[in-house]
Order: C-alpha cells, then sequence, then structure tokens
C-alpha cells in the first residue's frame, strides 16, 4: 500500500515489541524492536539536540543573547526576537 503523499524511497519507522511484526505492512520499514515510549523520548531527545545544533546562529546577536542569558536570574524570563 502506497500513500500519495510520500516521496518513492520514504521509509516507515516502526517501533514495536515484536519483532515479527516490525515490517509486516510497509515494504520499505526500518523496524525498531523496543519499547515504544521509552524509544519514542529518546529518539525525540536525540533529534532535539541534532536540530539544536545545526540550526543557525547569526552573529553578533547570538553572542548578544547568550550574554543576556548568563546575566538574567535562574527564575527570569527572557524574550528575544529579530524584530
Amino acid at each position: 500500500m502506497a500513500f500519495p503523499m510520500w516521496l518513492d524511497g520514504q521509509r516507515v519507522v516502526q517501533i514495536g515489541v515484536d519483532p515479527d511484526d516490525l515490517g509486516r505492512n510497509w515494504q520499505n520499514t526500518y523496524g525498531i524492536a523496543a519499547d515504544a515510549r521509552t524509544s519514542f523520548a529518546a529518539g525525540t531527545a536525540a533529534l532535539r539536540e541534532r536540530r539544536r545544533e545545526s540550526a543557525l546562529r547569526p552573529e553578533p546577536q547570538e553572542s548578544y543573547l547568550a550574554a543576556v542569558r548568563a546575566a538574567v536570574l535562574d527564575d527570569g524570563i527572557l524574550v528575544s526576537g529579530m524584530t
């Protein structure tokens, strides 16, 4: 079965505790035999970290913002923007 919104070559990521079920319904499946809740939480954290590392950081604004954050108290709120 193919969905029109999927691009050719995309893979389905299926997480489940039963390895025999992985890839049963989708030919192009990347199966992960694990607890779904734990795996999803770990995967989401890893993706967020990777996204954070690859985000564009315009200078000198990034340095200014880091300096202001360092000066704000731990319970302070900082709202920043480019405009």
